[in-house]
């Protein structure tokens, strides 16, 4: 995106010179508070860009599926946020991810090991298949990992981690079909929404096999209260989200962890409003998946990557 703005930046620059030598008469007083209004616009029309390029989907012509448990399939790059997370050594899907910006992927603390160095693990960007490569997908090596400092693996309380690429992505080059999702407000909540998770997970409860292609699942959040009746461990309002149904049986399942659950915004951008976490039983009625709750994290998720908290 840097090079979209210098390039705007000569234009508007040329632009400018050229209006000042048209009108001679300006004063050197008028010149300097023109010249602070101009490089005013142009950074805040940059600013403006750059909260808009997050959170854009794409489009949607796959028709449904039995994966994901209950899910349909996802079209190529329809969420050009979701990662693929994998340990080096021997190839192993271990979880999906999301892009949050060019340098950090967000993903959940128990696809990590305190053991395992960062160099232990590489992300896949424009993953689609599952078990065959495809044509545009890159793979990335990570440099650290940071796991959140109240995660607790027993209980997957805060269970987030983030990912740093050795190498940044680069959204108008080579990345160019990669997008970050948007981070929701602090405390923002999505009570009454309905929301997506996707990921390459199991297709029915226990099983072995992951999903062939991408898969997506629509999910209405549910109360904390409503959560917490359902799955005794939900018990931590700040840290976990649920979603799911009553009598309808769609989930995430085992391999979805570390995946997005994202929700639309009023200006139809999506948010990451949790990290695919846990479940009980995967598909059956009444039995919600649980998410690490994003908005309430955003603080620690800015001090890390080095963004403004």
């Amino acid at each position: 995106h840097d090079s979209k703005f210098q390039t705007e930046f000569e234009s508007r620059t040329s632009i400018f010179l050229t209006q000042q030598t048209e009108f001679p008469c300006l004063t050197s007083k008028m010149v300097v508070v023109v010249s602070i209004l101009f490089f005013i616009s142009i950074f805040n029309s940059r600013a403006s860009a750059s909260a808009s390029d997050c959170g854009v989907r794409g489009s949607s012509t796959q028709g449904p599926s039995t994966q994901i448990v209950g899910g349909e399939d996802a079209a190529p790059l329809e969420f050009p946020w979701q990662v693929f997370v994998q340990r080096r050594a021997g190839h192993i899907h271990i979880c999906g991810g999301s892009v949050i910006n060019k340098e950090y992927i967000l993903t959940a603390g128990h696809c990590t090991n305190t053991s395992s160095p960062a160099s232990s693990y590489s992300v896949t960007v424009e993953k689609y298949h599952f078990g065959q490569q495809d044509p545009n997908e890159r793979k990335l090596a990570v440099s650290e990992v940071t796991t959140h400092p109240k995660f607790v693996r027993s209980t997957l309380e805060y269970d987030f981690a983030l990912l740093k690429l050795e190498t940044p992505l680069d959204f108008s080059g080579v990345d160019k079909n990669v997008m970050p999702i948007c981070l929701p407000e602090m405390d923002q909540t999505f009570e009454d929404q309905t929301c997506t998770a996707t990921g390459w997970g199991t297709t029915v409860n226990n099983g072995q096999t992951l999903a062939p292609i991408l898969q997506k699942v629509d999910l209405p959040i549910i109360s904390f209260e409503e959560c917490s009746q359902l799955i005794a461990s939900v018990d931590n309002e700040d840290a976990m989200i649920c979603a799911g149904y009553k009598d309808v049986g769609k989930s995430t399942c085992s391999g979805d962890s570390g995946g997005p659950l994202q929700c639309p915004r009023a200006d139809g951008h999506y948010v990451l409003a949790g990290v695919t976490s846990f479940g009980t039983t995967c598909g059956a009625p009444n039995h919600p998946s649980v998410f690490s709750k994003v908005a309430t994290q955003v603080d620690w998720i800015k001090s890390v990557t080095g963004e403004t908290p």
